[in-house]
């Protein structure tokens, strides 16, 4: 028992819950792919087991580490959009400098929590669309 815990201890983060979300008869952005935490192992099953998955915004895997958001991955998917999820300043660096690289030699268009703040998916006018929203507050500011 001690070893099977050990193991899910150290892999809890490829038992995220990876969630698809398909919305239908309205225009704009249509099929979301959010990953939780998983990372590349996760990404590997899911391509095996959904090998035609349409995305068009992907949520990265956790906040966008380089353990996550593999460049096959990328590649296979496509999104129109990914969506990096991590506080400002953060001591991890997330979204990371890999993942990034590999979201612009793709030309996948990123946006991230760290430089957009709120980012919200919103239904106007049978279209979701998305609206990012930042607060002025002292912390965010990279400069004092």
């Amino acid at each position: 028992k001690e070893k099977d815990l050990a193991f899910v201890a150290s892999n809890q983060n490829q038992y995220s819950c990876v969630v698809y979300l398909q919305f239908k008869k309205v225009g704009g952005y249509q099929n979301f792919l959010i990953m939780g935490d998983a990372g590349w192992e996760a990404e590997y099953e899911l391509l095996k087991d959904y090998p035609n998955l349409k995305i068009d915004v992907l949520v990265l895997g956790h906040h966008g580490s380089k353990h996550s958001s593999a460049y096959d991955f990328l590649a296979t998917l496509k999104p129109k959009l990914a969506i990096a999820s991590a506080g400002f300043d953060n001591r991890y660096g997330h979204p990371s400098q890999q993942v990034i690289a590999r979201l612009k030699a793709l030309h996948i268009p990123l946006k991230s929590t760290v430089e957009q703040g709120t980012l919200s998916f919103v239904l106007e006018n049978h279209k979701i669309i998305l609206h990012d929203r930042r607060l002025d507050r002292l912390w965010l500011s990279r400069g004092f």
